[in-house]
């Protein structure tokens, strides 16, 4: 890796050093910007769609990018569940649990295509840490899943309120 930067450079290092020590809090404060509604037709996974890597290793490394990405489409989700308590038109209500419909399809379609990904990768010869490894990222997209899961849940259950309910929650 080269980065020409110094101050790059830290920010990367300091990053690095922060993934080591707290791998869900890099996860969660790396993101920025929403998915286009063409971004969500065009769902395909980026960076183990071409199969195996030549090695297990750079296979796993490919799946923890994968599982970072499906990491961050969890998270745009739940900011888009808060954005639907505030949102006063129905048009705009209806747009964006649309919208989540389509994020927690999405996360579905995810996490099988990563855990088929993971159980590929596993056949191979792997070290007792790899298999560990695997196994952690197996549970993580399991709770991402159920997190895209809840998401859409709360979101139905807020169109229920604003269709059937005349009063507010407060």
């Amino acid at each position: 890796l080269e980065i020409s930067d110094p101050a790059k450079y830290k920010m990367y290092k300091d990053h690095i050093e922060l993934e080591r020590v707290f791998p869900l809090y890099c996860m969660c404060t790396t993101f920025s910007g929403n998915y286009s509604d063409a971004e969500l037709k065009e769902y395909r996974l980026k960076f183990i769609s071409a199969g195996l890597l030549s090695t297990a290793e750079l296979s796993i490394l490919q799946a923890k990018k994968e599982i970072n990405s499906f990491a961050e489409r969890c998270y745009r989700m739940f900011g888009l569940v808060g954005d639907l308590l505030s949102t006063e038109k129905d048009a705009d209500f209806n747009k964006l649990f649309s919208r989540i419909g389509k994020y927690e399809a999405i996360t579905d379609r995810m996490e099988v295509e990563i855990a088929n990904y993971l159980n590929k990768v596993s056949e191979g010869r792997l070290s007792d840490e790899s298999k560990a490894g695997i196994q952690k990222m197996l549970r993580q997209i399991d709770d991402l899943e159920s997190i895209g899961d809840s998401c859409y849940n709360l979101a139905r259950t807020l169109h229920r309120h604003r269709e059937y309910a005349k009063e507010s929650f407060t």
